[in-house]
């Protein structure tokens, strides 16, 4: 695809990867997949602390990663998620 020659979805070294990461997160979210969604937003929060993204990006992505845990019977994770976007 055109789209990953220009920003790879696992690149480290390329700071659009993580709206490419986050994006596909939501999508898989919104399908139902929550365990992969949960996989791709965690690495979105991972590239996020690399690029020391501001809060306003944050709290979104916490949140959607705080619903996946939920959604896949793991509520105690997700209320500490929950707890940070609140915070």
């Amino acid at each position: 695809m055109k789209s990953q020659a220009i920003w790879p979805l696992s690149n480290e070294n390329n700071p659009n990867s993580l709206n490419i990461a986050a994006n596909r997160a939501r999508t898989l979210y919104h399908q139902g997949e929550f365990k992969s969604s949960l996989r791709y937003m965690e690495e979105a929060l991972a590239l996020a602390r690399k690029w020391e993204v501001n809060a306003d990006a944050l709290v979104p992505m916490t949140r959607y990663r705080a619903c996946a845990l939920q959604r896949l019977g793991r509520p105690e994770e997700a209320k500490l998620a929950a707890g940070f976007v609140i915070a």
